[in-house]
């Protein structure tokens, strides 16, 4: 009976020391499983970091870049204006030819000119034309625009800075805008229609600027997104 009980205990000790074995390697493997998972959370963590960063610096790039394009597409305007409001010449035929005779525009340039104080000779302009086609009433129709490049930029900025002379007379004398600007320029002046301490909205070489009345104080803001301009017309509500 004593022999039996023996080989019992003993069978049960071999037991216990193999299940304890097993129990240890299962505890090795769960630590082992614990620092892969630590390992594979802290590299999707990288993954994610890299990720971003590098969404952040795609879209940073994509908007320098788009700024740069905008930029030298307004320097490539730097010389050139657009007039608008001028009449158009009556349709003239040469009596020999019965040929139409071309609208003058580079002369209907430099009497606007004129009309400004400033002088400018032919030499100075190196084109001008009417945009858009002629239109078939020329009485009813509102005149085309003028586009007008000029040699030097020292004249294209004397005209710009003597426009005002021409207010009342229906003919504008306007900066030529990217598409970019142009649409920068718009919201501006909608947004002066609707914060009546927004008094006045221009640009200059392409860049608009909103003069806000404020609680006695004339406060100039230079634009360049839409968001800003946003937030200017909250802040003066």
């Amino acid at each position: 009976m004593d022999v039996i009980k023996a080989e019992t205990n003993e069978k049960m000790e071999a037991m216990k020391a193999d299940y304890n074995e097993k129990i240890e390697e299962l505890k090795g493997e769960l630590h082992d499983a614990r620092v892969e998972h630590e390992k594979l959370e802290k590299s999707h963590e990288k993954l994610r970091e890299n990720s971003n960063k590098n969404c952040s610096t795609s879209i940073n790039n994509t908007l320098l870049n788009h700024q740069g394009m905008n930029y030298l597409e307004q320097q490539s305007f730097l010389n050139s204006i657009r007039i608008t409001g001028v009449p158009e010449s009556p349709v003239k035929k040469d009596p020999e030819t019965d040929k139409i005779i071309p609208e003058d525009v580079v002369e209907v340039v430099k009497n606007i000119a004129q009309k400004t104080g400033v002088e400018v000779r032919e030499e100075d302009i190196d084109y001008a034309r009417r945009l858009q086609k002629p239109k078939q009433q020329q009485n009813t129709a509102a005149p085309r625009p003028i586009e007008v490049k000029f040699t030097r930029n020292v004249i294209r900025q004397k005209v710009i800075s003597s426009r005002k002379s021409l207010k009342g007379t229906g003919i504008g004398i306007h900066e030529i805008l990217t598409k970019t600007n142009q649409t920068i320029y718009n919201e501006a002046r909608d947004m002066a229609k609707h914060v009546e301490k927004a008094k006045s909205v221009w640009t200059w070489n392409g860049v608009c600027t909103i003069l806000v009345e404020d609680g006695g104080k004339k406060i100039k803001y230079k634009v360049s997104t839409v968001e800003e301009i946003r937030k200017i017309a909250d802040r003066h509500l």
